[in-house]
């Protein structure tokens, strides 16, 4: 009984002392004098310099203490107003991810900061400074296309420019990620991917002289299959829950791109796409449903004009989870909403946008997948303001304004990325029998179950130059590599080779040694 009291009373003391010592680090915390090296430069770098660094879309740098100090009254001002860092969404609706607008906490960092008259502070308490340059933020992709040639963009542009890319894939595949990486980041303004099934943009990309080609305002893959956003400081992820992308044996991908020069000289981009081949299993393929109007006319002089889309209610067995929404509109867009109405008549609000600026347009994916069951609507609306009161506006003088693909029309859409409730795609099932070198010097990898485009891995490392059998009756059980397996197996070295499917399922390892 004793001992227990003396423990009980251990703990109290315990407690209390930590308590006591947490108060006064809290009281000393608050106290402290906000300096550059200890309290500033570490917003900076979570929320600011991804895009504030040399050579990146931003008009200055944040990197140094002199660089900061020089706009500190501007960032204080910028910050506190919610304008830097962009984030467009509204609260209210269903719950986004990758929320990059800062806390209070955070705004006050810089008002205290300019307050207490920007003072640098101690060295010691400078954090490991951010690296910025081109490497890839998910590693090396499994394929990297480019458009086959650098386009100019000069010092006051700002239009979209799209250029189509054969993906060149051996087969249907099946991608977990996609990312951009502009060759000359200080002009890309932001980027959107979209999959071309039937070859609309290699024919526009042949017909003009220059690199790429004007987006056209009537291209079904437009409207209709988008499969990746990019905008500058943000990550791309690999996709969660067995979800992935599927791209057509013999599609293209578009890039398109828009190009905004604001500050220094324009310049060569040349911006490559990353593709990631999915290394799981597939359960579920990502799909987009676009709620589109594309017949409108929007009045000279109006500085309120309404719009409005919907999508046909879900049928019965159609139930989905939308993982994400990404709101397109131009100069004109004040505000959009996306809501989905039950067949109840219960509303949802899944993303509001109340202040729009189109110059940070961006997919805002869901922490959680939103459930949209049998009956369920989508809506869509949507201002405009075509008046003088818009800043933004760039028509002067004032003209009717109709759907169109470049900064002086408008749009008025909003891309929803899902997948089906009732899909759960069988996984395919592959086994290598033996591997061996033939007489031509290739590795050949024997079995069944190989999908058309199926890649080998050799110690987790994807053998680029794989090939199935050139026989169909042969091309599910045999494949092999003429050159790239000799990079991974050196003379006596044990290493582990694996068949990779398309839709992400591995062999089991088998051992081989040469």
């Amino acid at each position: 009984m004793k001992l227990q009291r003396f423990i009980s009373l251990s703990f109290i003391l315990i407690a209390l002392t930590l308590t006591c010592l947490d108060r006064r680090v809290a009281s000393w915390s608050s106290s402290e004098a906000v300096t550059f090296n200890n309290q500033v430069v570490r917003v900076l770098q979570r929320r600011c310099q991804v895009c504030h660094h040399d050579g990146d879309i931003a008009p200055f740098s944040l990197v140094t203490y002199s660089q900061a100090k020089l706009f500190a009254e501007a960032m204080r001002e910028a910050t506190g107003s919610g304008k830097m860092p962009p984030w467009k969404a509204g609260d209210g609706c269903a719950e986004i991810d990758g929320v990059t607008r800062l806390t209070t906490e955070d705004r006050e960092v810089f008002s205290k900061w300019v307050e207490g008259g920007t003072p640098e502070g101690n060295p010691e308490d400078l954090p490991p400074p951010l690296r910025f340059d081109d490497a890839w933020p998910l590693g090396e992709p499994d394929v990297v296309l480019e458009p086959d040639r650098k386009f100019q963009v000069n010092l006051g542009d700002d239009f979209y420019r799209c250029f189509s890319v054969p993906a060149d894939l051996r087969g249907d595949r099946f991608l977990t990620a996609i990312d951009v990486n502009p060759s000359a980041r200080s002009i890309v303004h932001h980027a959107t991917v979209y999959l071309d099934a039937k070859g609309e943009s290699q024919r526009l990309d042949d017909a003009d002289p220059l690199p790429g080609f004007q987006c056209p305002d009537d291209a079904q893959f437009a409207k209709t299959s988008p499969v990746y956003w990019w905008v500058p400081g943000q990550t791309s992820q690999f996709e969660k829950d067995g979800a992935a992308w599927l791209i057509p044996g013999g599609a293209s991908l578009v890039l398109k791109i828009h190009y905004h020069v604001h500050h220094g000289g324009g310049g060569l981009d040349r911006t490559a796409i990353g593709l990631y081949y999915a290394r799981k299993p597939v359960i579920k393929q990502l799909r987009v449903l676009s709620l589109i109007n594309d017949t409108f006319t929007i009045p000279a002089g109006e500085p309120n004009y309404a719009l409005n889309a919907s999508s046909p209610p879900v049928g019965s067995g159609g139930d989905f989870h939308a993982l994400g929404i990404a709101p397109h509109m131009q100069l004109l867009g004040q505000d959009m909403q996306i809501e989905a109405r039950s067949g109840d008549g219960t509303l949802r609000c899944l993303v509001e946008v109340k202040n729009w600026d189109a110059h940070w347009q961006r997919l805002y994916q869901f922490t959680e997948p939103v459930a949209i069951g049998a009956g369920t609507r989508l809506n869509l609306a949507a201002h405009y303001n075509n008046s003088r009161s818009n800043p933004e506006n760039p028509n002067f003088p004032l003209r009717n304004i109709g759907p169109g693909e470049q900064t002086d029309d408008e749009t008025c859409i909003a891309f929803v990325k899902y997948t089906l409730d009732a899909e759960s795609r069988q996984p395919s099932a592959p086994e290598i029998d033996s591997v061996t070198i033939d007489s031509d010097d290739r590795m050949v990898v024997t079995g069944r179950g190989f999908s058309a485009g199926a890649d080998l891995l050799i110690d987790g490392q994807r053998v680029r130059d794989t090939l199935n059998h050139r026989k169909k009756k042969k091309a599910a059980k045999h494949l092999n590599s003429a050159v790239d397996w000799k990079q991974f197996v050196a003379t006596g070295k044990r290493v582990s080779v694996v068949v990779l499917n398309t839709d992400g399922v591995q062999s089991p390892a088998v051992n081989f040694t040469h």
